[in-house]
């Protein structure tokens, strides 16, 4: 996805981020805890890989720190169907993919809570143009239905979870 050629709106999403970087105890590797823990509420996903990417693990390579993005939820949205949409939201970095549960009857409306996280690596964060692509589909039996995209700069998540993790960021999301 390139966030340069995004056109027409199909809504917005609804995100908050945390920062952790990581820092080295005797040797070990560990994220700096930070204040804020998760809600009780808040479902982590598990992350979509294929055996390839399996050999390449994240958690193995230079990491910097963790992106914890929690996806809130979605207004606006397009309908896709001619009843409810079931909507999903699938989020993508390198190797990294994580599918949010389905919103059952969750129309243009849909609200997910639940919290991704994200190894990132020192060249992850030096890279400006390294964005992290939200697809959102709407659930059918056969092919699901692509409802909106967007493409939101790792850069830009970083800057605002050190400068408020608990407030929430709006991003629009395009055909």
């Amino acid at each position: 996805l390139d966030p340069n050629h995004m056109t027409s709106i199909h809504g917005e999403i609804q995100l908050k981020f945390l920062w952790q970087e990581t820092i080295v105890f005797d040797g070990e590797k560990q994220a700096k805890q930070d204040e804020n823990e998760n809600d009780e509420d808040v479902t982590t996903a598990t992350s979509v890989t294929t055996e390839e990417e399996e050999e390449e693990d994240v958690t193995t390579q230079d990491t910097a720190g963790i992106l914890t993005l929690t996806l809130e939820k979605a207004t606006n949205l397009k309908n896709m169907d001619y009843g409810q949409q079931d909507p999903y939201v699938v989020l993508k970095y390198k190797a990294m993919e994580y599918k949010s549960k389905t919103h059952r009857f969750g129309g243009s409306n849909p609200t997910f809570n639940q919290t991704f996280t994200f190894a990132l690596s020192t060249d992850d964060i030096k890279d400006e143009d390294a964005v992290i692509d939200v697809h959102i589909f709407d659930e059918d039996i056969g092919t699901d239905d692509s409802v909106a995209v967007a493409a939101i700069r790792i850069s830009k998540f970083i800057k605002k979870a050190k400068k408020d993790s608990e407030k929430a960021h709006k991003y629009k999301v395009f055909e």
